[in-house]
């Protein structure tokens, strides 16, 4: 998955099953361009690359970044670490990966639409 936007962007999926969200901001990337869009008008900055250290013992916090000596001072973080399918390593997982068997329910949901389907997890650990 691309570094900003994670799977909304990588897997180019449709958003049926989020409030408010209709017609062309229906997408992954549509979704993602009105949250961006909603974060800047607050006065957000987005930074494009790794942290490789965090601070959290002051105020404001300093977050170390990749590719510059200048620490990042911020009031509020958000942390979006993203997401890994984390698969059961069953017998038959992987030859039916793609033919009835996905990780991803917002991806290949429709593809189910009407039929009975187990669900084994959900996001929670």
């Amino acid at each position: 998955a691309p570094a900003f936007g994670g799977q909304l962007l990588g897997k180019g999926v449709d958003v049926e099953n989020y409030p408010g969200v209709v017609g062309e901001h229906a997408t992954g990337r549509g979704l993602v361009e009105l949250m961006r869009r909603q974060a800047s008008s607050f006065g957000a900055r987005f930074v494009s690359t790794a942290v490789l250290d965090v601070d959290l013992s002051t105020r404001p916090f300093r977050i170390h970044v990749n590719g510059t000596q200048q620490d990042l001072r911020a009031e509020t973080l958000i942390l979006a670490c993203g997401a890994e399918s984390r698969w059961l390593q069953v017998q038959g997982e992987q030859d039916f990966r793609g033919q009835g068997v996905s990780a991803c329910a917002t991806c290949d949901g429709f593809l189910f639409r009407g039929k009975d389907v187990a669900v084994i997890g959900g996001g929670g650990h």
